[in-house]
């Protein structure tokens, strides 16, 4: 049968957005210029991919998507064989018409198609695997934050089938993932911390409730756990598909960058120092923008400097806090480094 999350996901990717955002996609939505004429769909493809094919925003897809309730029983769904054709005189994406196949009369009645291929994810099962992998706590949870404290029978590290000590508020979930910090947060504008970022290392169960101190087994571990590891809830959350949309943020900035490098490039996880107190939501997509300085005048003397952005990259927000965030880097025509701005995509650039 088919999985009710990725209908909806293919649903709102390919007809959610029409209205909503139909005011800005005639300046931000426009055909790649090498977009082919038809694309037949391959395993191993994903939506943002097709998309990229056709549109210099891949976001955009829904804007330009033109369902055809006679070519399959249900749009929204693309699979590996069909052929998706651009008609250019339309402006608008669909599926080539199966001349082949003959014409059948159907009335009302209860029917189910077995599927023998799996539909189109939005990214591939690699990059969206980094999505629950990569936790975020904000600073303002960071003190509660449940920790490992202390090891069953007093040893220093512990593996899957352990028992582990943990201290901090773990309100009614048992399944909590846990994470090793390996990022300070700090906001590149006001200097003050913004929360902890780090790698997913494994899972625990609680097996034991007390007002102070809990004791969780360990059922996965990918590298060992120590004392001062932090546990962020499992969320059902985690597991809903995006949907891309312009995000609201036109103020922000790059905050970190989750490798040891200066510089991040496509598909890097990044921190921004906004958050849903500023309009970003997962799914939301914003823009990446450099201020350039250029000289008014030609007079190598002249210290008269105009400032510029220049853009440089899309972000896809996937994990949200109140001030702080996650993005994946989807596009990047340049290195992109802390301090680097982030505004809507509809927003023009100066």
């Amino acid at each position: 049968m088919k999985k009710f999350s990725t209908a909806v996901l293919l649903t709102v990717l390919l007809t959610g957005f029409l209205p909503l955002h139909a005011a800005w996609s005639a300046g931000v939505c426009e055909w790649a210029a090498n977009a082919p004429d038809k694309h037949q769909v391959r395993s191993g493809d994903t939506l943002w991919d097709i998309a990229s094919l056709f549109l210099n925003n891949p976001w955009c897809w829904p804007e330009v998507w033109k369902p055809n309730q006679s070519l399959i029983n249900n749009p929204h769904w693309i699979y590996p064989g069909q052929i998706i054709v651009l008609n250019r005189l339309s402006g608008s994406l669909g599926l080539e018409v199966d001349t082949s196949a003959p014409l059948q009369q159907l009335g009302p009645a209860i029917r189910s198609t077995p599927i023998a291929r799996a539909p189109l994810p939005l990214l591939s099962e690699k990059l969206q695997s980094l999505f629950t992998r990569t936790p975020l706590i904000s600073n303002d949870s960071l003190p509660n934050a449940p920790t490992i404290r202390e090891i069953e029978s007093g040893r220093v590290i512990a593996g899957k089938g352990d028992s582990v000590f943990v201290t901090g508020d773990v309100g009614s979930n048992e399944q909590f993932d846990v994470f090793r910090v390996k990022h300070f947060i700090v906001d590149p504008d006001t200097k003050q911390p913004l929360g902890v970022a780090g790698l997913n290392i494994g899972r625990v169960r609680l097996s034991q409730h007390s007002g102070a101190i809990h004791k969780f087994r360990i059922t996965l571990s990918e590298k060992e756990f120590s004392a001062g590891d932090k546990l962020v809830p499992v969320s059902d959350s985690d597991l809903v598909p995006l949907f891309p949309h312009p995000g609201k943020i036109i103020d922000g900035k790059l905050a970190a960058i989750l490798h040891d490098g200066r510089w991040a490039r496509m598909h890097d996880i990044v921190v921004l120092n906004r958050g849903s107190l500023h309009g970003l939501d997962p799914g939301s997509v914003v823009k990446v923008v450099r201020h350039v300085r250029i000289r008014t005048n030609e007079n190598p003397l002249s210290n008269s400097l105009n400032g510029n952005k220049q853009a440089i990259g899309t972000l896809l927000v996937f994990k949200v806090q109140e001030r702080i965030s996650l993005a994946m880097i989807m596009q990047a025509r340049d290195a992109i480094t802390i301090g680097d701005s982030i505004i809507s995509p509809d927003t023009e650039s100066p």
